[in-house]
């Protein structure tokens, strides 16, 4: 009853929303679920929703499942049917609960066997997934969860980065590599947009984290924190960076910088979708506006904390 009052709330209030600025359109970000078999009902739900919010695109910023619950081909097909379910297209890139923890999961599995199996399940096609694909720019045969594509003037791009260290600590060969291959695809993406008014960058893990909760480490995360910053104060337009990993609603203009001194960083938007025990998703509405165009709002309104943190 409480998702289906959400429902009809969400039915009233969007036609109306979508036709007060005209020119404006949407898409949405989700991550994190579900995490508990209780959870599948209002997920499938959620998906509903979304169709209903009819979005340009959906992003799933990894973790589709707890830690502890079973990697393999049997959980991806699931995955898959979902993911097919959105009637727009849908992009996914993949969270350590995937690959990197599954040495933990129940029963245990190699990570590198499930690293593999994410890539040729959820990334050998040319396009998204979803119900109506879109084309997308693939970095390489090694690398194809890193994708990008552009609508609007924007440029948007996934990054294959990671909690759980980024896989640092468990592997350090795998994680250099595709180390690399990160930073080497997020400096093409800002090489390559000076005539873009805005990028749009998706991953997984909370680069924030220790910054957030005062502990932690950043390990398998510095080189890429450090470009992030460098590239976005050099592009000086409108940078948004939305992930997941730490389960909280967080909209966090100019968030801290990764220096020393945390000097914020004036033209970022830092996005934290939701999650965990709290399925719900964000619509990201795109303006016209030159300075932010990017404003953010919960789909059902059950996330928590999901309002502005002041800069």
């Amino acid at each position: 009853m409480r998702i289906f009052t959400m429902l009809l709330a969400l039915i009233i209030w969007l036609p109306a929303a979508a036709q007060a600025q005209a020119g404006n359109w949407r898409f949405v970000a989700l991550g994190d679920m579900p995490y508990r078999d209780q959870d599948i009902p209002d997920m499938e739900m959620l998906i509903d929703a979304i169709n209903g919010v009819q979005p340009r695109f959906t992003v799933h910023v990894g973790d589709t499942k707890n830690s502890a619950a079973a990697c393999g081909e049997a959980w991806n097909k699931r995955v898959l049917g979902w993911f097919n379910s959105f009637q727009a297209p849908l992009i996914y890139t993949p969270g350590d609960n995937e690959w990197t923890d599954c040495h933990r999961a129940r029963p245990p599995s190699d990570p590198l066997d499930e690293l593999k199996l994410l890539r040729r399940m959820f990334f050998q096609r040319p396009d998204s997934l979803g119900a109506k694909p879109m084309p997308l720019l693939r970095q390489s045969a090694a690398y194809p969860e890193n994708q990008a594509w552009q609508h609007d003037g924007i440029r948007f791009a996934t990054l294959h980065v990671v909690g759980s260290f980024n896989n640092m600590r468990r592997d350090a060969q795998e994680y250099a590599a595709r180390n690399d291959a990160n930073l080497s695809w997020l400096r093409r993406q800002f090489a390559e947009a000076g005539n873009d008014r805005a990028i749009a960058i998706f991953l997984q893990a909370d680069l924030w984290y220790t910054i957030d909760n005062g502990k932690g480490s950043r390990d398998g995360m510095v080189p890429l924190m450090q470009l992030l910053e460098e590239e976005t104060r050099r592009f000086a337009k409108p940078v948004l960076l939305v992930h997941g990993d730490s389960h909280d609603c967080v909209i966090q203009p100019n968030p801290p910088g990764f220096g020393a001194d945390a000097a914020r960083i004036p033209n970022m938007l830092r996005v934290q979708v939701p999650g965990d025990s709290v399925v719900d998703a964000l619509v990201i509405q795109v303006g016209r506006d030159t300075a932010q165009p990017f404003s953010v709002k919960p789909v059902l309104g059950v996330a928590r904390n999901c309002t502005a943190k002041q800069p």
